[in-house]
């Protein structure tokens, strides 16, 4: 009954906070999209027909069996979807990194569907207890993809998220050190190798040394955040968004969120993530120390890292990453992603029990 009834919640959970995303999402872009694009659709209406499609995409992929072999070439796939960022005609530049592709006039960031499919076949490389080399080799494909684009973002959840899978699974320490060892070197040298990398991180130390620059996002948050008190100055009565806080309705709408509605609004929040991931948990602990549970929990834990992420790096205890916000953030490729994740962690749990229901 507790798992028919965390089914029903993990979906229930992701359709408010889906809905809550697109609330906001109306006030966080208003002034931001009558500015910059006055002539096209607004972006909660853009967001609306993302979440169908997310919605439909989540049905869908309750209907996948995931046997090894699937998964290899799901792992595969992912790759070449990733390698797409460098075709001529659909390959689009962003901020400085070629992260995205352009698909009838809609942005789709490859990424996103490739960080799932990698930690799919980790999850069953730590399930047969494959030599630790051949698991580095597998993620480490993905991640170097990342960072030619150059997309750091996605490179850090993807490494934490294995880093985290690792203890989940309970390896050795010998080797759970070593990989956490070998991926944290690897961050460090991608990060001192990287200038704009280095300014964030020192940005993060001290916001206020460059406060038009690299300390510029990180001060507007902290400045929506400061003054909003309990309950915040109302909905739509937002100043951050007023061209203050670049992009208000992606990576930085948590801030927006608080400065409208007031810690009772963002406790609620984190309250529902919370309640996402108990659910996500109690699906995963029908399958412990399986294949079933390990690539439950690989899925759980890319959104709850991720929403962790997002939390700091809005709040100023974690640098800026560009980590979007699961579920409420504005973005395409994001949202189908998550209800991607939740429809996989569904479909992975009843693969499971069916399987040793047969058993049985």
């Amino acid at each position: 009954m507790q798992f028919e009834q965390a089914k029903r919640t993990i979906g229930f959970v992701s359709g408010l906070l889906t809905c809550l995303g697109i609330f906001y999402i109306a006030s966080a872009s208003s002034y931001w999209s009558a500015v910059h694009y006055p002539n096209s659709l607004p972006f909660w209406i853009k967001q609306s027909i993302f979440a169908v499609l997310a919605i439909v995409l989540f049905k869908v992929v309750q209907l996948i069996k995931l046997d090894y072999r699937t998964v290899v070439f799901l792992y595969f796939a992912g790759l070449l979807v990733a390698l797409t960022v460098w075709l001529p005609g659909l390959s689009v530049v962003r901020n400085g990194a070629r992260g995205w592709i352009t698909l009838a006039g809609f942005y789709f960031q490859p990424a996103e569907l490739t960080k799932v499919t990698t930690l799919l076949f980790l999850s069953h490389l730590l399930s047969f207890k494959t030599p630790l080399i051949k698991q580095l080799i597998v993620l480490g494909i993905p991640s170097t993809l990342f960072m030619l684009q150059p997309d750091f973002g996605s490179t850090f959840l993807l490494v934490a998220t294995y880093c985290a899978l690792l203890f989940v699974t309970g390896l050795s320490m010998r080797l759970i050190l070593l990989g956490i060892v070998s991926a944290v070197l690897g961050l460090v040298a991608l990060i001192a190798t990287a200038p704009y990398r280095l300014k964030r991180i020192t940005a993060f130390l001290d916001p206020w040394e460059d406060p038009l620059g690299a300390g510029f996002q990180a001060i507007q948050s902290l400045l929506a955040i400061g003054p909003a008190g309990f309950t915040g100055w109302g909905f739509g009565n937002s100043r951050q968004k007023l061209l203050y806080l670049p992009e208000p309705q992606n990576d930085f709408i948590f801030s927006l969120i608080i400065e409208e509605s007031g810690w009772l609004m963002a406790a609620c929040i984190c309250f529902c993530y919370v309640l996402w991931g108990r659910s996500a948990y109690t699906l995963a602990s029908y399958h412990l120390q399986t294949v079933y549970g390990i690539q439950i929990a690989a899925l759980a834990l890319l959104l709850l890292i991720q929403t962790s992420v997002n939390l700091g790096v809005v709040t100023g205890l974690l640098p800026v990453t560009g980590v979007t916000l699961p579920f409420i953030s504005y973005g395409g490729s994001s949202l189908v992603s998550c209800w991607v994740v939740t429809g996989l962690i569904i479909a992975i749990y009843k693969q499971g029990r069916e399987a040793e229901e047969w058993k049985n």
